[in-house]
């Protein structure tokens, strides 16, 4: 069964959540958005990391693919997925594989023990992407994708619990690359079903109980229900467009500008539980 979802609000205004890359190659370089700068140079007394990526998959490339020194800097392999961070004072530094444009896994970045005036060696290994796999390694992420307690969900129906399941998971995935880089995350997530009209109280008291930052979407800088984001620069909207259960199974359809994100989900004795997501072009 598929729903239409919503009813048009006016005077509503948000940034849109913005998404862990995705397969049509539009993604940005997540160090960019971040401003980590360059990487230096050699010099006496600092030292070097020096790194090749592998493709654990023929689909995967490994050209250009961002190589960040979390808290450090940031460079790109070259065409044989070489690369060489410099410049770096003594101490231990977790590197890891960008998430680039979302074709690859993001995993848990690598402690590397740097000495001065020494090369340190590493290599990295590029996996197939597989965004709820990859959350499931952290553990802030995952803690996101747990149904919420049982007395929350026996007050929704189905399909609300699919909406659920699906604004929960897409915070989780948009949240997903700045948990790995340990970088400071959305104050605050407004919840909507297309075209902006305002999940449901019920709805959003479940999503609460894993995201407390998540509420209602509201007019900007008008206080929600916690009062958590009145200042519309200040949060993220998270946006349904639809969803469709057969049973067992769901699908989640979410907007973001040009783009679509689409979560699949299975039925289990605790809830709805997120099996895949992916990011494809909008209409």
């Amino acid at each position: 069964m598929t729903y239409a979802l919503g009813r048009r609000l006016t005077g509503v205004a948000a940034l849109v959540v913005a998404l862990v890359g995705d397969a049509s190659g539009q993604g940005s370089p997540l160090a960019a958005s971040l401003q980590l700068p360059t990487c230096g140079r050699d010099a006496p007394g600092f030292g070097r990391i020096v790194g090749h990526l592998v493709a654990d998959s023929t689909k995967l490339d490994i050209n250009r693919q961002e190589i960040i020194a979390i808290k450090a800097c940031a460079v790109f392999s070259d065409s044989s997925g070489a690369f060489m961070i410099r410049g770096l004072p003594a101490g231990t530094y977790q590197v890891l594989a960008g998430p680039g444009k979302g074709q690859h896994a993001l995993l848990p970045a690598i402690p590397v023990r740097v000495a001065a005036d020494s090369t340190s060696t590493i290599t990295i290994h590029l996996k197939p992407a597989d965004r709820v796999s990859d959350c499931r390694r952290f553990p802030e992420c995952a803690a996101m994708l747990e149904t919420p307690p049982p007395s929350l969900l026996a007050a929704l129906s189905d399909s609300d619990q699919v909406l659920e399941a699906g604004f929960r998971t897409q915070i989780a995935m948009s949240a997903l690359p700045q948990i790995a880089l340990g970088s400071p995350q959305r104050p605050g997530y407004h919840l909507a079903t297309w075209p902006l009209t305002p999940a449901g109280e019920g709805i959003v008291a479940a999503v609460r109980a894993r995201v407390p930052t998540a509420e209602a979407d509201h007019p900007r800088n008008t206080p929600g229900a916690g009062g958590l984001t009145p200042d519309v620069e200040r949060f993220a909207l998270v946006m349904i467009r639809s969803i469709s259960i057969d049973g067992d199974h769901a699908t989640v359809v979410g907007a973001e500008f040009e783009r679509h994100w689409t979560v699949t989900l299975d039925r289990m004795p605790s809830g709805w539980r997120p099996v895949a997501f992916r990011v494809t072009a909008g209409p």
